[in-house]
């Protein structure tokens, strides 16, 4: 019986150590009956020793994992890199700081093989902390930044619900993919930055195409936060980036009142943001969501300099 094909893309930069333990946790979760899984490791320009690691690991499990180099520094060119590699049926998307639940792959083929109008799919990060998060966390309001994504418990659909897909724990019919095109590479991590909005663009591209995605909350990866993503530097420059993105992708596109080209809610969340920031201590209000505050006011102002300025892919 020929078997149906599951490739799955992970990209890597300068995190050679989590390398190994990540391949055998992607060669060990378990694949249905019928289908074969392929994974490709992409390489994005590590300076470190990933190449060593990797064609390491491509020795070990043999043709079902595949080590490949992608000069182009930043995410979206990475999977592009691995999209253009593969040839399966199903192509999904995973992260180096990421590990599969052990019915990764039986959930996501149970999803489409159940509904044949689905194109594709996105689920949960259950967060791996490897340090003591501290009190002023965010995460009511910007869970994302450290890669904490578990918006539901029931299945979504997106469109009808205003959940976003997260390229990180993504899958997507091949046959959908090469028809609304790869991954933006104006948008997405970049070396060590903090670049963001990859997936929401290639998002609303999948909808405004027509395609049928949901939320599955069965598909479950654990995500490993550093202490190092867990400041508030690291989320500042997120916030900021983040708001570039998405005043970049929205230009020209606002619905309902707004003011300088920006939705007034925007500048409203903005301002009252750095309200509750100053003032929280006089009100009580608790350290998490006073720094909340705080990044919407800093999210506000890369939304400004990414209506106004250049891209910032050099």
């Amino acid at each position: 019986m020929t078997q149906r094909t599951f490739d799955l893309v992970v990209c890597s930069y300068n995190r050679s150590d989590r390398i190994e333990p990540l391949c055998a946790n992607l060669m060990s979760t378990p694949v249905p009956n019928g289908w074969r899984r392929r994974v490709f490791l992409v390489d994005n320009n590590s300076t470190d020793d990933t190449a060593e690691v990797g064609k390491a690991m491509a020795r070990r499990y043999g043709p079902e994992l595949a080590y490949m180099f992608e000069p182009r520094q930043g995410s979206s060119a990475a999977r592009n890199r691995g999209i253009a590699a593969s040839d399966g049926e199903l192509v999904g998307f995973v992260d180096d700081d990421e590990l599969l639940q052990e019915d990764w792959f039986h959930a996501a083929i149970a999803a489409f093989k159940a509904d044949a109008d689905l194109d594709f799919i996105s689920g949960v990060y259950e967060p791996n902390y490897e340090a003591p998060p501290p009190r002023w966390l965010p995460t009511h309001n910007y869970p994302a930044v450290i890669g904490i994504v578990k918006p539901s418990t029931q299945v979504q659909t997106y469109g009808e619900w205003p959940g976003e897909l997260m390229a990180g724990n993504f899958v997507i019919r091949r046959s959908v993919i090469e028809e609304v095109g790869p991954f933006d590479p104006d948008y997405g991590r970049y070396g060590t930055g903090t670049g963001t909005g990859e997936d929401r663009e290639l998002h609303q591209r999948l909808l405004r195409a027509g395609k049928r995605g949901q939320f599955r909350p069965e598909l479950v990866i654990r995500h490993a936060i550093p202490e190092s993503r867990m400041r508030r530097s690291y989320y500042m420059r997120w916030a900021y980036s983040n708001g570039q993105s998405n005043a970049r992708m929205d230009r020209g596109q606002v619905a309902g009142p707004a003011f300088l080209g920006l939705p007034r809610w925007r500048w409203r969340q903005g301002i009252m943001g750095l309200g509750t920031y100053l003032l929280g201590p006089l009100s009580g209000v608790e350290a998490s969501r006073r720094f909340g505050g705080l990044l919407d006011f800093v999210s506000l102002g890369g939304q400004l300099s990414g209506l106004f300025g250049q891209s910032r892919r050099p």
